[in-house]
């Protein structure tokens, strides 16, 4: 995160307002210039630049160049001449100064909230363009989800949210960067200078002075035309964009915020007739359409759902996640079939029952994945087919006796979930966890150790005792 350098002095020359108060600042003496940007993948790229006054103009010159792709290395600190900038273009910096903005709206960006609702169809339209460039051959949206997206795309708040998330990166929590990047430009006078420094987001917004920001596009313009193009990111990042850009840059962002979620949800729409099968046995909700991989399967195209039978009294339920095949879902039939086989295994298992029956907001959900609870992807590392994988626990079995064997995620009352299998043979086997305490066993009790997945392939008896 980029350091807030602190505004070291005011000098009284034309009108600065900084915490309620004005400075008269003119023209300054000198401008110094560092532009720095790093990327893992491309290199690093360091300039600096000093501007004197000199009559009408400011004189830019290049004082330091240091360019590297990890390859080759270019290096110059010969004070070069590069360009002529109007003293004009630096009068405009100081009346931005003088006039800060203190937020970014959707009106800085040419739009307005009355806008994006009389224009609802169109940003509708761009919406489903993007969706079907990101998923190919996707199904149309149905009549539920196209009403849902038109009204979250023309909401007041989902716009304003949107821009600053979008522009500003607000609410965003940077857990890795593989690049970073420093633009400070230190105006010189003779009593001291004033130092402002990029946000480091679209226009380099927003542009700190002290202890203020500024949401000034016009000083982004300014910057734009004084820095010399070069191979770093700071001056790509200030130029504008075209204005179809910033509306499609809108819309994904409030489609991803305030729809995304949602629109998964209303899929099962689309398959009317196949869920209503599943409710003659089922209370069913939790509907979610899943598209990327999971521990359980690689990317095929599917529908999730919850599922509980209507006379199970204890919070026993199944995840069904069923492939989407053109129009329909794979076949029904197998979770007709094997439901009750299934249910049957676990409440052969007493520590699990008691467990649930302490308390209420513990649950138990029996994987389901097409026509068995155990998935091909699962089959395949319990089996030891793909060796890379950690908590391999059933090394050797076919295929045959893998399909028999029941996978479920127990959940405590905190819906900290811990994943389990029982053979046939009501073994019960902890998989994996990762949290400090699974059922009634700490870390130090199972011998293992956080902070991420716990790989534990512990055995249990039937009593919940772990086997010798």
């Amino acid at each position: 995160m980029l350091k807030r350098i602190i505004l070291l002095a005011l000098i009284p020359l034309l009108s600065l307002k900084t915490n309620g108060q004005n400075h008269d600042l003119g023209l300054p003496k000198e401008i110094v210039i560092s532009d720095i940007s790093f990327g893992s993948y491309v290199g690093r790229f360091e300039y600096k630049y000093e501007m004197e006054k000199d009559g009408n103009y400011y004189k830019l010159y290049r004082t330091h160049l240091f360019e590297s792709n990890f390859k080759k290395e270019k290096k110059k600190s010969k004070r070069k001449l590069l360009n002529n900038i109007p003293k004009e273009l630096i009068s405009k910096l100081i009346i931005e100064l003088n006039n800060p903005k203190d937020s970014l709206q959707v009106e800085d960006l040419g739009f307005s909230h009355e806008w994006f609702k009389k224009n609802n169809e169109k940003v509708f339209n761009i919406a489903k363009k993007l969706w079907m460039e990101r998923w190919p051959n996707s199904p149309d949206w149905n009549s539920y989800q196209v009403k849902y997206i038109k009204e979250q795309l023309k909401n007041t708040s989902n716009i304003s949210e949107g821009v600053q998330r979008k522009f500003l990166n607000k609410g965003y929590i940077t857990l890795h960067s593989s690049g970073s990047s420093q633009l400070k430009i230190d105006l010189i006078y003779k009593e001291g200078k004033i130092s402002i420094e990029s946000g480091g987001n679209y226009l380099g917004l927003p542009w700190i002075v002290g202890e203020k920001e500024y949401y000034n596009q016009n000083m982004s313009d300014i910057f734009y035309q004084v820095i010399p193009n070069n191979r770093g990111f700071n001056k790509k990042r200030l130029k504008r964009r075209d204005q179809e850009v910033i509306l499609e840059a809108i819309v994904d962002q409030v489609y991803k915020d305030d729809c995304e979620r949602k629109v998964k949800s209303l899929a099962f729409h689309n398959y009317e007739n196949e869920v209503n099968e599943l409710r003659n046995k089922f209370q069913l909700w939790g509907f979610k359409e899943e598209r990327s991989g999971t521990n359980n399967w690689d990317g095929d195209h599917r529908l999730f759902m919850y599922a509980k039978d209507t006379l199970e009294e204890r919070n026993i339920r199944f995840g069904i996640s069923l492939t989407i095949e053109g129009n329909t879902l794979f076949t029904r039939d197998s979770i007709f079939k094997k439901a009750d086989d299934y249910y049957g295994l676990v409440k052969q298992i007493p520590f699990l029952l008691d467990y649930l029956d302490e308390n209420p907001e513990r649950s138990l959900d029996i994987a389901f994945d097409n026509g068995n609870s155990l998935s091909e992807k699962v089959k395949e590392y319990q089996s030891g087919k793909n060796s890379w994988y950690d908590g391999i626990c059933l090394n050797g079995k076919t295929e045959e006796y893998l399909n028999k064997c029941v996978a479920f995620v127990l959940r405590d009352e905190a819906g900290n979930g811990s994943n389990w299998l029982i053979t046939p043979e009501l073994d019960v086997i902890l998989i994996y966890y990762q949290h400090p305490k699974v059922y009634k066993y700490s870390d130090k009790e199972l011998g293992l150790q956080g902070p991420s997945i716990r790989y534990a392939c512990k055995h249990f008896e039937l009593n919940g005792e772990i086997k010798k």
